[in-house]
This record gives C-alpha cells, sequence and structure tokens, in this order.
C-alpha cells in the first residue's frame, strides 16, 4: 500500500491489502490468526475479511501477508442504486469513507493489535494502552548501537463507491484473458495491410450484477506525431468527433487502425451476448512506413471505461491495455520506373527516331525520363535515372508520343520469403503486345517488370494547381498483392491464411524527381497536340500490309491542338510536321543505318511542312510514298516544334504507325 493515499473500492469486488511482517526470533513464529481491523461508519455492513494462518520464518526482515477483504453493500444505498440502475449516478452520494486501523493477532493464547496510524486525528485509538492485553514495558533494550530509522507511518484510506464494471479482453477463439503485460508482435511491411484476430470483449458485473457499463472507449496510443487516437467511443457526441477527425489524422500517419465494431454496443457489453463483444482491428502501413518509423513501435489499445458514478460530476474510469509490437519486415515493392513509347517489345521508334535524324542532319540529344528508387547497375534508353538520395540526370534520347494514355515499364521485387500474386483494382495488371495482364506471380527473390498503360493526366491551366501529379501518378501505378503467410515464428500468433497489401511509388520520391525534372511533366500529362495518321486513307493496324514494289501509298496527317491543354509558352513556337520510313530494325545499328535506306523508298512530294504555333487549329499535309526493294518498312509522321533561336527541339510522334512488307 502508499502511503496517505485513498484507495477507492467498488461495492462487491474483492481487493487485498499488503502487509509486511518482520520476525527478529531465530526460530519460526506461528501465528494461527490474523485479521484486519476496519475503522467504518455506521452505515456500512459487511465487510469481509476473513482471517489469515501464516508462519513467519527466523530472522526474515519482510515478510508480506495478502489480507483480502470485500465491501458487499451500503444498507441505506443499496435499495435506491437499485432503483436508479438506469442512470449514470445515484439519487444520493454513495461514496463512504473508511479505513484499515490495524491488526489482530491471536498468538500464545492471548489477543492483541497492532495498530496503523490514522488518517483522522479524532477517530484515533483512544490510547494505546486499551487495546493492549499486555502491560507495556519499562524501557526497551536496543540490539544495535548503530542508528535507528524510524518506521515510515502508514494511513490506509478506502473510498466505497457504486458496483462497477470490470472488462476483460481475450482473442475470441480463446477463453484466455489478457492482462497488461501482454506484448502482441505484429510483423508488417510497407503498404501491408495486417488483420489482427478478433478479440472478444466481455463485462464482469459483480456477484449483485449491478456493475453494469456506462460509457466505453477504445483508443490507440504511442502512434508517431499523434499521442492518443480513439478508435470507438459509445457516446454519440464523441462518435462524430471521430469521424471529423480521422480524415484529418490519416493521411500524415505512418500507420492507421481500421476499427470494426462489429455488435459492440452498451447493450452487448451488459447482457453478456456471446457473440456481440467481438471486435476486429486491422492495420494499414503507408508506403514509406519503414523511412519514418526507424525502429520497432509499441503500440498500446487501451480499453476506457466507466460504470455508475457515485455522485454528480463524478466518474470513476478503468482501462485495460494490450501492447502491440510493431516490427518491420520486408515486402513487395517497386524498385524501378521506366516511361515506354509502346506496349511492344522492340519499339520501332527507335527505328524512326534514326531515320528522322538523318533526314534532318541532326541527332536527337533530348532528356529522357525513368524513376529509380534504388540503386541499379545499369539503366536503358529513355530514362531519368534518380537515386537516392541524391538526384543524378542521365540524357538519352527521348520518345514522346502524341496519345492519350502513357506506357510505364513498372518493376516489382519480391522480398517475401513466398510467392506472391499482383493484381489491380481495375481488373487489368498490364498489358504485354497488345494483350491483358490480369494478374502476374512473382517467386521469392525475383524481380519482375510490367508494362502498365495508365491515361495521362489533364493538366490544363484553370486546373494545374488543383492537380497533384504526383498523387495522380501513385495511384495510377499502384498494385495490390497477396502471398502465402509467413513461414517464420514471427507470424505464429496470427494464422494468417495469407498476406496482402499494396505496393506504389512514394510520394517523396515522386516530388523529389519532378521538382528537379520538368519533363517529368511533358510525360504523364495530356500533348499539346494531337495526330492522325492515315495511310491510304485507314487508320495503320498492327498486322502488316502488303505491298509490291513501285506501289505508291498514299500517307496523310491531321494535327490538332489539344483543346484540354494551355500552353502559353507555346505561342512563340515553330511547329513542323514531318513524314518518316525505316527498314526494320535497321536503327539497331547507327553506322549501317543509312545504307540500308538509302536507295529503299522515294518520297514523291513534300516531306514535310512548318507553320507557326499560333495558326495551329486543324493543319493537313499528304505525300506519296513509293518503295523500290523489297523488305519490311515502318511508316509515321512526327511534329517536331521548336523555338525561335533555339537548338533543341521538341519532337511529338504520331501515337500509331504502319508496317509495310513489300514484296517483288
Amino acid at each position: 500500500m502508499q502511503n496517505n493515499k485513498v484507495i477507492l473500492l467498488a461495492q462487491g469486488e474483492q481487493r487485498t491489502i499488503v502487509v509486511g511482517f518482520r520476525n527478529r526470533l531465530g526460530v519460526p513464529l506461528e501465528i494461527p490468526n490474523c485479521q484486519l481491523i476496519f475503522d467504518k461508519p455506521s452505515t456500512m455492513t459487511d465487510i469481509e475479511a476473513s482471517p489469515l494462518s501464516f508462519i513467519l520464518p527466523p530472522r526474515v526482515e519482510k515478510y508480506s501477508v495478502h489480507f483480502p477483504f470485500t465491501v458487499a453493500s451500503l444498507i441505506s444505498k443499496i435499495e435506491d442504486e437499485k432503483r436508479n440502475m438506469d442512470g449514470d449516478t445515484c439519487t444520493e452520494s454513495t461514496c463512504d469513507s473508511f479505513e484499515v486501523i490495524g491488526v489482530k493477532i491471536s498468538i500464545f493464547g492471548r489477543s492483541f493489535v497492532i495498530p496503523f496510524e490514522s488518517s483522522d486525528e479524532d477517530t484515533k485509538i483512544n490510547s494505546t494502552s486499551e487495546m493492549r492485553q499486555a502491560p507495556p514495558a519499562v524501557s526497551n533494550w536496543t540490539y544495535f548501537t548503530s542508528k535507528v530509522i524510524p518506521s515510515r507511518k502508514l494511513r490506509i484510506g478506502l473510498e466505497v463507491v457504486p458496483p462497477q464494471p470490470n472488462i476483460s479482453v481475450s482473442f475470441s477463439n480463446s477463453h484466455t484473458s489478457f492482462d497488461d503485460s501482454v506484448v502482441i508482435p505484429v510483423p508488417i511491411s510497407d503498404g501491408e495491410i495486417v488483420r489482427i484476430p478478433s478479440f472478444r470483449i466481455v463485462n464482469d458485473s459483480g456477484s449483485s450484477g449491478h456493475g453494469v457499463v456506462k460509457r466505453f472507449q477504445i483508443a490507440c496510443v504511442g502512434l508517431p506525431g499523434l499521442p492518443e487516437r480513439i478508435l470507438f467511443d459509445t457516446d454519440d457526441c464523441a462518435t462524430n468527433f471521430i469521424e471529423n477527425k480521422k480524415v484529418e489524422n490519416d493521411g500524415r500517419l505512418p500507420l492507421k487502425f481500421n476499427f470494426h465494431p462489429g455488435a459492440l454496443s452498451l447493450s452487448s457489453l451488459n447482457d453478456k451476448t456471446p457473440d456481440d463483444g467481438a471486435i476486429s482491428i486491422e492495420l494499414v502501413a503507408a508506403h514509406d512506413m519503414g523511412e519514418r518509423i526507424k525502429s520497432d513501435l509499441i503500440v498500446k489499445l487501451r480499453f476506457r471505461y466507466r460504470g455508475l458514478s457515485p455522485a454528480p460530476g463524478t466518474e470513476v474510469w478503468r482501462k485495460r491495455e494490450i501492447s502491440l509490437k510493431i516490427m518491420k519486415v520486408k515486402g513487395p515493392r517497386i524498385s524501378y520506373l521506366a516511361f515506354r513509347p509502346d506496349l511492344s517489345w522492340g519499339s520501332p521508334y527507335s527505328d524512326l527516331c534514326q531515320a528522322l535524324a538523318c533526314q534532318s542532319e541532326i541527332v536527337l540529344n533530348r532528356v529522357g525520363a525513368v524513376v529509380h528508387f534504388q540503386d541499379s547497375n545499369s539503366t536503358t534508353d529513355n530514362e531519368i535515372s534518380i537515386s537516392q538520395p541524391n538526384v543524378t540526370l542521365k540524357q538519352n534520347n527521348l520518345i514522346q508520343i502524341s496519345s492519350e494514355e502513357v506506357v510505364i515499364l513498372v518493376t516489382v521485387s519480391n522480398d517475401t520469403d513466398s510467392k506472391i500474386i499482383l493484381s489491380h483494382h481495375s481488373g487489368v495488371i498490364g498489358k504485354f503486345q497488345q494483350e491483358p495482364l490480369l494478374t502476374m506471380e512473382v517467386s521469392s527473390g525475383v524481380s519482375v517488370k510490367i508494362p502498365v498503360t495508365i491515361p495521362r493526366i489533364e493538366c490544363s491551366k484553370e486546373n494545374a494547381k488543383a492537380i497533384d501529379i504526383s498523387d495522380e501518378v501513385s495511384s495510377l501505378t499502384a498494385l495490390t498483392w497477396e502471398s502465402a503467410p509467413m513461414t517464420n515464428n514471427l507470424n505464429t500468433v496470427f494464422h494468417q491464411e495469407k498476406r496482402q497489401g499494396s505496393i506504389q511509388i512514394p510520394l517523396r520520391c515522386l516530388k523529389q524527381m519532378i521538382e528537379a525534372h520538368e519533363s517529368f511533366a511533358a510525360h504523364v500529362c495530356l500533348p499539346p497536340l494531337s495526330i492522325a495518321l492515315h495511310v491510304n486513307g485507314a487508320i495503320p493496324e498492327i498486322s502488316h500490309q502488303r505491298v509490291q514494289v513501285g506501289t505508291p501509298l498514299d500517307l496523310s496527317t491531321i494535327v490538332k491542338e489539344q483543346a484540354s491543354t494551355s500552353f502559353q509558352g507555346l505561342k512563340d513556337c515553330t511547329a513542323t510536321l514531318e513524314f518518316c520510313c525505316a527498314r526494320k530494325n535497321s536503327g539497331l545499328n547507327p553506322e549501317t543505318f543509312v545504307e540500308r535506306n538509302r536507295d529503299e523508298f522515294i518520297w514523291c512530294g513534300q516531306r514535310q511542312k512548318s507553320f507557326p504555333w499560333h495558326d495551329l487549329e486543324e493543319v493537313t499535309h499528304s505525300s506519296r510514298l513509293c518503295f523500290t526493294a523489297p523488305g519490311e518498312f515502318l511508316v509515321s509522321s512526327c511534329v517536331r516544334i521548336k523555338r525561335d533561336q533555339q537548338v533543341q527541339e521538341e519532337i511529338w510522334w504520331a501515337p500509331r504507325y504502319q508496317f509495310i512488307q513489300v514484296y517483288k
């Protein structure tokens, strides 16, 4: 017991007082009867305190004995409590205080009381001699000469309150209740969703049945950046406040708790319905949780509740706590991101770009775009390499396609100990050679590249500030995954059938890259113009078009400015529409490209047409192509945008090209 502290005691509950004894004798001392003595008011009866018998070991300095006792009822108040069980408080104050004034010991055929000091001087025992059954000693003989430290005087005060509820928490499939020292390990990776086994909450209303729950709360304590988060509250006003705060706080937390109360309510707790007390909690980790939480984190689930109030304005709250140890483990991640011109394995745009370079007698030296979140040994063409924490830019050829969709090559690394299955909320994870990929299985320790097609983002002048490009790209490229349960001993508590979660590009990396490289926006936003190519009056198809040597092809292109975009910087630019043709796979070797395409075809008419950008509403240009040698060729058109007196230019290709198979 602590000194000079009043302890609240609910009616009908058993409490324990620990008393320490000292035996200086060299032999054991048997005490056949020892009982607590209380100083109680006349309105209080039935303080059940059973006498104990014990043996003090020889020469023991502190021998602790636990004395249990129970306050059964308050005579003048219990009927009033029964009539007012539906309210939060009793009509009259049911708080009565009393004290433990000593222990009564029977030994050697005699009984005497060892008193404690009372907290009220007026209610002390009249005289010490009146309680002693042996005459007081004339003098005391000291066994040792060292300074005697006076013992600390105890004042044990107890205050009785109405019967209170007693909540116990356990797993739904177990009847063993948790104590406050229990720690449940929760292994979780970035973006993973972990469902903790459901808990069962049971209320013990006591022997009288009056320990009802009047209010119940469940809180999460210990999250970084949020000292306490209320997950559930039976009070309606508090519940509305919690719902308003969820959206504000969840976006900045590295770990989010989703609470599913089921049928939990005050009636289910007080009526002891078997299945209505089951709740479930879901943990959702942020995609950058590993960076924001440096070590294992202890988060506590706090169950707070109260029963009847002893008086208006006074509430008696109790709590239970369960500790969750958040343990970071490895999971799947997006390790690399690259832009591609189309969904084909060997893109023909490399051949067309080489043909354009030869036609214009220039060498394209544009900046490409790729997001690289971790170290990589090599990069491919058309990429911007970004390493953390430093940002480095690699200059490569850029291919920009004037289409409504952009193709992104996403590299997913599986760092778990089991295979995973990737999917997308739209039902199609990606495409390859125009064939949709519904799901993809990735083995443990393997990285795969997935071509993902996402719609371009509309970033007009009116809503450019309202749209966050990083949020849009991160959400569009997000993938969901599920796998078999973990095989190590970290997950034995949960018995999960499978692990699941989501992976996406961290927003911090995307925002850093967008700020450093303005060219990224050109890849994901709508292009400034649309280009429509027609071959012999028809839209190009994926299949080859057979043409005999000497037979001409009529090519036409229509260029329009995008109505949904507003590019102020293009008003002073000049645009050039140009047709291109190249032999298939001839651009792999630039040294032999000219020889393989020198006398293979002849252009009839103008191959290009220039016009100022401010006149661009709808520009049409036509030309004719005639092949002089058999083989497989590629035909397309592009628009080159160049500002006056600048060397660099921006090139946009038509979203379609035509394969031409020429035969004799």
